[in-house]
């Protein structure tokens, strides 16, 4: 099964952003993981609550190169304990995957929300 498509929500320069609902962590995530799409190259942060009963580790994938230069330094593997929530800042220098692409996997018996936030662009017009 294909991964599940997540759009990252991008922070508005000088405004704000209503805090995004996020993705429901279900048996289909867990199974078939998540693919952030549309990920804009440079930073970003993952925000990953855990309502499973004990600590489950969250894994952000290697990416390949090119474009992810980085990605000789492995995956990141975060727990999140129980009743948490955990923000992981994440540079696509190491995760993007070949189609511009991050990958999210989940610990068996994990639930919660995912919610994937995108940086401004830089551009003083954008």
């Amino acid at each position: 099964m294909p991964r599940t498509d997540v759009i990252p929500t991008r922070l508005a320069k000088n405004s704000s952003i209503v805090t995004p609902a996020g993705t429901t962590i279900d048996a289909t995530l867990v199974t078939n993981g998540v693919r952030v799409v549309n990920a804009p190259f440079g930073s970003m942060w993952l925000e990953m609550s855990n309502t499973a009963g004990v600590s489950k580790n969250v894994t952000i994938r290697k990416g390949s190169n090119p474009p992810a230069t980085l990605g000789r330094y492995g995956d990141l593997i975060i727990a999140v304990g129980t009743g948490t929530s955990r923000e992981i800042f994440m540079e696509s220098g190491r995760y993007a995957q070949s189609d511009g692409s991050l990958y999210v996997d989940f610990e068996a018996g994990t639930t919660g929300v995912i919610k994937v936030r995108a940086f401004p662009k830089q551009g003083m017009r954008d």
